[in-house]
């Protein structure tokens, strides 16, 4: 009985456990409560005598109660999704009975890790797992409503905002539920379940292969396809989701431009062709928009690929970007757009002839995009990533065989839509006109740009997506690069030039005209028409017009219409060219001076539009031959031997004298005592022989007339003007034959005494012979330090009779070869043996000689150091005189020094010599041969002329620049002064080695010398009013010319005045500063005398005053800083000028004037355009001056290096309106990036006192620093 007891309680124990133990596992259907279990033991026992015993026990009643069980899942130990930031997230808890009977639960807790929050927990009631308005939301503590039977679940969501959760952290979401049923055995019980996520980056589409690019979208597998119209193009989409969560319900959208239209049937995903319906598939077309819809999640790191194709519309304008952007979206990502696909239509401009249109393309003309107008410079353009034909994407560029060009911008250089970006567009081709045109950009979306086009230099642009022309601004819309078509037009579609066979002509002449005639452009011009206008007096030759075109020449003859001839052409073929060829006579009405005749020829082409080409001129100079009222003078100055006041064989000439005409023109005489005047003006004439230029003891003859004995002469002709005016000067001697011989020779002694004696060796010193004692030697000639003559040099050494000697160069034995002579001096007992041929290095050599015995056995030894002379080192210039006077016959001996680096005088070579002013006389003539044999025969002025007797003429062939030898390291040259004041700058060179010196020009002291003339002219039928075409009953005239010392002999005065001169004014005529060579119209009168200028003035008045290097003048004048490194200034003008100067060279210049111009300097930038407009017209001609200033690129205030451009050739200016048009390029900078401008100094026509001009100049030296300021 005890053993059913125990088994009933074990029973029972296991019962209870399995009916109230909580789990969730549910393996087995547990036991419903209220069940009865009957539990009956049965026993069987056999004893040893194998009898059986068997026994039943009482039955064993269990009933089964009510135990409450429950189990919440999941419950996860390790994170099952992602979560990213401020996500609204649906968790989904299983709360299941697991009790043995039905019950309903209590949600008692639910609890998410912070900053997440729950925002509200629903009973899932239509069990489909997401929130929806069936559901019922819970509260925590309520009791559900719901019963749920054992072994079954109910669905609870939980509304999550994950809110600024950190990346990586484990958000844990828990929820605990409670029974409700209190009747079972352990009463209410609750289960908590936990679901744990990890904080992960979203779901985010990028490019496949590198994540930080947005999603990838191709034609033709480009970025950008240069396309045709009516192609087919293939687009590619390819996306990867690259966050950590899987993308839910992913979206491609892709609506295609008007240029394009989609090709049915060609929709892919990943390779799989899609139906373009919406049907069961992922993909369909709506009109231009084609969509796919992913059916699956898009898993981290998964990528799609999408490819179909579209149709270039035709209608699509030329240079047109379309660009293609599709979107990606998904519930749970950022909605993304891809790259533009960008499909060029035709993305080139062509530079074409304007008049031949579209036909006409010009290849290799050169396109640049430029910053602006004004500076030139290229704009900087992305490399490489240019369109056909400019893939490169350089800037500039040359158009290719098609004429084509384009150009890619960044999107950066095309401005905003409220303020565009500004370009300059710049096109050169050869025989075009270059054109400057003006772009503004803005920006349109989607990369494209919209661009406006307008000309700056007032010629046509092209109309968008043509070739017709238009004077209006073009707009090109939604474009992806700059292309455009560009006209160009011809620099001169009629091209005319026209000569004369003569510039100079007289009245009844004939001149023969050339008139050169071509179709420059590229049509053929029609009804083509030469007129040809002829100064006054001009006549056309009857049948004298032919036309030449190519080999065939036919005659022409022209409509005459009073001075217009008209030549009717017909039509002329593109290129062709033809001349026309007649005759025309000078009438005796014709104009003297000037005369242009002026050509110009007029056409139409096909269009109607009417062409003319501009003026060709030829000039012809007309002079009044037999009528002129010009004069010239001529005449000698000569010793009249026999007072006969003639020339006679054996008399001799004056040479060097110097004559004055009233107005401070001057001439000085030749060898043979000639003078000449070329060009003098109309009217009576004064010319005056400078007393202090005729030789001594000599006056003029007084021809038994008052006139003869004064040194001026009036000259004049009967109509005043016209003919030739001679006058001779002749002087005799105040000495009897006797002392005039005697004169002679003092003459020739002062010759004989001023001439450079050649150099004499001084004797060399008497060689003293000594004994030398047994073993000691002697060198000769030769000590410590001494300078050799010559790098190969003899040495003589003396030693004891029977010894001898050995000799070492440099370390090096000298052979015994070398020993030329041998002599033996018994009476001494010494031989000497001459080395020879010893090369010295230059600089120092060591020498070293020793005595030998008979045996060779060394004796005694000496060593000295001998000095070779080497190249040049160092140069000075050195003269005894600092100042000159100004007289063109002052001179002074120039010494050139030049030593080597041992401060030895250098080896004999030459140096080259120059100087800014005055003249070098050549140092290698002998003094006699400098004056001419035939000048010999004349007398000068000894006293007076220091250059020694040298004729003008010989002073004209010296030169500015010269050879000089040097001989022991000294050569010599004489430096001859000019006739002007000012400063000679003298540089010695010799390749890098450089000196300079300054010799000063001063005024030139003399006794005071005037020439004047005063007349008085009545009546209006006199010839002075005749000739000079006036309406003067009377007229006076007073010119005079004077220079001598004022108030002290070291004052000098030179003072000028002529009434008919305007005062400080041009009077209309250009302004000539010199002697006009034009005027000399004369031919060569056989004499080389020499002509000066002295009073230059545009004034009735030239005064000048000079004291030593110091003057004050009013005269004309150059402005003096043209030449300054920081400020040029180059001017010449008519006005006062003050400078003051000390002997150190220290001075101070002031200037003023008022001219009847304005001076203007403008700088225009290194790469400027080929047409420049100067801020002035109205440009005086002549007056302009152009040059190319090179500036430091670290000082830009100092200059490198200046270039003066040459009109014609440089560059060709238009003076009425102020334009320059440069026929060179100037780049922005030179090969070491140097900056280069163009300066441009001119004068232009103005009044008031804007033309006054002021300047002033200022220089200190200290020459202790060797410091100049100023």
């Amino acid at each position: 009985m005890n053993t059913f007891r125990k088994n009933y309680i074990l029973i029972l124990a296991a019962i209870l456990l399995i009916v109230s133990a909580p789990t969730k596992s549910f393996l087995q259907t547990p036991t419903q409560a209220g069940t009865t279990i009957t539990n009956v033991a049965e026993g069987e026992y056999n004893d040893d005598d194998g009898t059986t015993f068997e026994t039943v026990s009482e039955p064993v009643v269990v009933e089964v109660q009510a135990v409450s069980s429950v189990v919440v899942t999941p419950d996860e130990t390790n994170p099952s999704e992602v979560v990213v930031q401020n996500e609204t997230i649906v968790r989904e808890f299983n709360v299941c009975n697991s009790s043995n009977q039905a019950d309903s639960y209590t949600i008692t807790r639910a609890s998410v890790s912070a900053p997440a929050q729950i925002t509200g927990i629903f009973y899932d009631a239509d069990d489909n797992g997401s929130i929806s308005s069936g559901d019922v939301e819970i509260t925590i503590g309520q009791a559900l409503t719901n019963i749920v039977d054992p072994n079954s679940c109910i669905k609870i969501l939980v509304r999550i905002d994950t809110n600024d959760v950190s990346l990586n952290q484990d958000v844990e979401i828990d929820l605990t539920a409670r029974s409700n049923d209190t009747g079972t055995v352990n009463g209410p019980v609750e289960d908590t379940g936990s679901i744990l996520n990890n904080s992960g980056r979203p779901a985010e589409f990028t490019d496949p292969v590198d994540p930080t690019l947005i999603p990838s979208k191709l034609v033709e597998n480009q970025s950008s396809y240069i396309s045709s119209k009516n192609e087919p193009l293939e687009y590619a989409i390819s996306f990867k989701n690259n966050g950590d969560a899987e993308a839910r319900n992913v979206v491609v959208s892709d609506e295609l431009p008007e240029e394009l239209s989609y090709i049915a049937g060609t929709l892919k995903l990943d390779g799989v062709t899609l139906t373009d319906a919406e049907d069961a598939d992922e993909g369909h077309v709506i009109g231009k928009n084609v969509i796919v819809r992913l059916a699956d999640p898009l898993i981290p790191g998964e990528i799609v690929k999408i490819t179909f194709k579209a149709l270039v519309d035709g209608s699509a304008a030329p240079g047109q970007g379309v660009v293609n952007v599709a979107s990606v979206s998904a519930d749970n990502a950022v909605t993304a757009e891809t790259t533009q696909a960008i499909a060029v239509i035709d993305p080139f401009g062509t530079v074409y002839a304007a008049r031949g249109g579209a036909s006409s393309p010009i290849p290799g003309a050169t396109v640049t995009i430029l910053t602006d107008a004004n500076s030139g410079n290229a704009l900087p353009i992305p490399s490489g990533q240019g369109f056909e034909p400019n893939i490169d994407n350089t800037n500039p560029f040359l158009t290719d065989n098609q004429g084509r060009f384009a150009f890619a911008l960044r999107p950066d250089q095309l401005g905003t839509p409220s303020q565009p970006a500004v370009y300059v567009v710049r096109v050169t081709a050869q025989d075009f006109r270059s054109r400057l045109i003006q772009i503004s950009l803005s920006p349109a979306g989607n990369g494209l740009f919209r661009m406006v086009v307008s000309a700056l230099d007032g010629l046509p642009v092209a109309i968008a997506d043509g070739f017709a022309l238009t004077e209006n601004d073009v707009e090109i819309s939604s474009i992806a690069d700059i292309a455009f078509n560009i006209p160009m037009f011809e620099e001169t579609t009629i091209e005319v030039n026209k000569s004369a066979d003569r510039i100079q002509g007289e009245i009844g002449e004939i001149v023969n005209y050339r008139v050169e005639v071509a179709n420059t452009s590229v049509i053929p011009m029609l009804n083509v028409v030469l007129r040809d206008t002829l100064p006054d007096s001009f006549s056309y030759a009857e049948e004298t017009a032919r036309i030449l075109r190519g080999t065939a020449e036919t005659k022409i003859d022209p409509v005459v219409t009073g001075n217009v001839l008209e030549f009717s052409l017909g039509d002329l073929a593109s290129g062709e060219r033809f001349s026309i060829l007649y005759r025309v006579r000078i009438g005796v009405n014709a104009k003297r001076g000037d005369n242009y005749n002026l050509a110009s020829v007029t056409g139409t082409f096909a269009s109607g539009e009417v062409v003319r080409s501009a003026d060709a001129k030829a000039l012809v100079r007309v002079s009044p031959g037999l009528f002129s009222m010009q004069q010239f003078i001529i005449g000698r100055v000569y010793v009249d031997k026999n007072q006969n006041n003639v020339f006679d064989f054996g008399e001799k000439p004056v040479v060097g004298a110097r004559l004055y005409l009233s107005n401070g023109n001057s001439v000085v005489t030749d060898s043979q005592g000639l003078y000449s005047i070329p060009a003098v003006s109309r009217g009576a004439q004064v010319i005056a022989l400078d007393p202090i230029t005729i030789p001594e003891f000599h006056v003029l003859t007084d021809n038994r007339s008052r006139s003869g004995k004064d040194w001026t002469r009036l000259l004049r002709t009967p109509l005043g003007g016209g003919g030739m005016l001679r006058q001779n000067f002749a002087l005799i001697s105040t000495k009897d034959e006797n002392e005039t011989d005697k004169d002679k020779a003092v003459v020739k002694t002062r010759l004989a005494k001023s001439e450079s004696k050649p150099k004499v060796k001084p004797a060399a010193k008497k060689r003293v012979f000594k004994k030398v004692a047994p073993g000691d030697l002697v060198i000769h000639d030769f000590s410590d330090g001494s300078v050799a003559s010559d790098p190969a040099v003899s040495m003589d050494i003396s030693v004891a009779s029977g010894w001898s000697a050995k000799l070492e160069l440099n370390g090096k034995r000298v052979s015994d070869k070398s020993i030329g002579t041998t002599r033996k001096d018994p009476g001494n007992k010494i031989v000497t043996f001459s080395f020879v041929g010893l090369g010295l290095k230059p600089g120092p050599n060591k020498v070293r000689a020793t005595a030998l015995s008979p045996d060779s056995t060394e004796g005694n030894f000496t060593e000295i150091e001998v000095f070779g002379r080497g190249p040049i080192k160092d140069l000075e210039i050195s003269s005894a005189r600092k100042e000159l006077q100004a007289s063109g016959r002052d001179s002074a001996k120039l010494i050139v020094s030049a030593l080597d680096a041992w401060g030895n005088p250098a080896q004999d070579s030459s140096v080259m010599i120059q100087t800014s002013a005055g003249r070098f006389l050549d140092p290698n003539q002998d003094e006699k041969e400098k004056i001419d044999s035939k000048s010999t025969k004349g007398v000068f002025n000894s006293n007076l002329n220091p250059t020694k007797g040298i004729t003008s003429e010989q002073v004209n062939d010296t030169k500015r620049e010269i050879r000089v030898n040097l001989v022991n390291g000294v050569g010599q040259i004489e430096l001859i002064s000019d006739n002007k004041t000012g400063v000679a700058k003298i540089e010695a060179a010799d390749g890098k080695v450089a000196a300079e010196t300054e010799i000063q020009f001063t005024s030139e002291i003399r006794p005071s010398f005037l020439a004047g003339l005063a007349e008085l002219t009545i009546g209006k039928a006199a010839p002075e009013m005749f000739n000079r075409n006036v309406e003067q009953t009377v007229r006076a005239h007073v010119q005079f010319f004077y220079r001598g010392s004022i108030f002290d002999e070291k004052n000098v005065l030179t003072l000028a005045y002529d009434s008919q001169q305007p005062l400080n004014r041009i009077g209309g005529r250009d302004r000539l500063f010199q002697l006009n060579p034009l005027d000399q119209l004369y031919p060569l009168f056989g004499d080389s005398s020499t002509r000066f200028q002295e009073t230059e003035s545009n004034s009735k008045v030239y005064a000048r005053f000079d004291r030593g290097r110091s003057y004050a003048m009013f005269g004309d004048f150059e402005s003096g800083l043209e030449n300054k490194r920081l400020v040029g200034y180059g001017r010449r003008l008519t006005g006062g000028k003050v400078h003051l100067e000390n002997s150190r060279g220290d001075s101070i210049t002031v200037t003023g004037a008022r001219p009847d111009t304005a001076f203007a300097r403008q700088v225009i930038p290194g790469g400027s355009l080929g047409v420049v407009q100067l801020r002035f017209g109205d440009i005086m001609q002549g007056s302009e001056v152009l040059a190319i200033e090179t500036r430091d690129r670290r000082n830009p205030e100092l200059i490198v290096s200046r270039e003066i451009l040459s009109r014609s050739v440089d560059y060709n200016i238009d003076t009425s309106t102020g334009t320059i048009f440069l026929l060179r390029q100037v780049p922005t900078f030179d090969r070491d990036l140097n900056l280069n401008q163009i300066v441009a100094t001119y004068e232009y026509r103005s009044e008031g006192f804007e033309s006054s001009v002021y300047t002033a100049n200022a220089n200190k030296h200290f020459r202790s620093l060797g410091l100049r300021l100023g």
